[in-house]
């Protein structure tokens, strides 16, 4: 009888939906990756948090905290900033001392930048004050800027210089950034621009290019691209 009353629910309600998102793993299951033991407790805690993974219900919450707000703010533009101390979530924290990974990319790049003949790498990470640089050059990955510093679009809520003619691409950037890239000591790099319309592709050829020469001096270097919409133009992404 229970096995038909299943087959009747499954029938009803159809093959359960996919997700594409990561479970996230109950540290009672977490297994030790040495031993596949199960940890529990404080041990699970540990084991989650040195792969990144941050469990809400372990989490401490702010709110509960004397002097934080409880209740849900509104924002509004020109509004005055909600009463009380940001949520410890707000925080990050500061990039690393002097042995950490982040100073020893911000070393080998500030001397690449005072070399005479070195290639000055505008990072999205400095330019735009990113508050994870940190947690990002730490890990061996950043984020750098190509074709220029002149968008061709004029979106209200981007504070990138605007222009319907920007300067023409500097051809030799691709392998300028593949040499700058190469020699600085990042695993990870995403390589983004702004939106340049007035370039028949788009800029998907300078993207190519860089990528090519990025990985023939580096075939064991990561590259992920964040590309502009190239006006909807297919045969630029292909």
């Amino acid at each position: 009888m229970l096995a038909l009353c299943q087959q009747a629910l499954a029938l009803r309600c159809g093959p359960p939906m996919l997700s594409t998102a990561r479970p996230t793993p109950e540290p009672a299951a977490a297994a030790a990756a040495d031993g596949g033991a199960v940890l529990q407790g404080e041990a699970a805690k540990q084991w989650l948090a040195e792969r990144g993974i941050v469990r809400h219900d372990m989490a401490p919450q702010d709110h509960d905290r004397a002097g934080y707000r409880s209740e849900p703010v509104r924002p509004k533009v020109g509004g005055d900033m909600p009463d009380g101390p940001r949520p410890g979530w707000f925080h990050v924290p500061a990039p690393g001392g002097s042995e950490t990974r982040y100073a020893e990319l911000k070393e080998s790049l500030e001397a690449r930048r005072a070399d005479a003949g070195g290639t000055k790498l505008a990072t999205v990470c400095e330019e735009a004050q990113c508050p994870n640089i940190g947690e990002c050059w730490n890990g061996g990955t950043a984020t750098i800027m190509l074709l220029g510093d002149t968008c061709t679009r004029g979106c209200k809520f981007c504070a990138v210089k605007t222009d319907a003619a920007p300067e023409p691409p500097d051809e030799t950037e691709p392998w300028n950034t593949a040499d700058a890239v190469a020699n600085w000591g990042v695993d990870y790099i995403v390589l983004t621009s702004v939106d340049r319309d007035d370039l028949p592709d788009g800029g998907a050829g300078h993207f190519a290019q860089t990528v090519g020469l990025l990985k023939f001096r580096r075939p064991e270097l990561r590259v992920e691209c964040l590309v502009s919409d190239f006006a909807g133009d297919a045969a630029a992404v292909r």
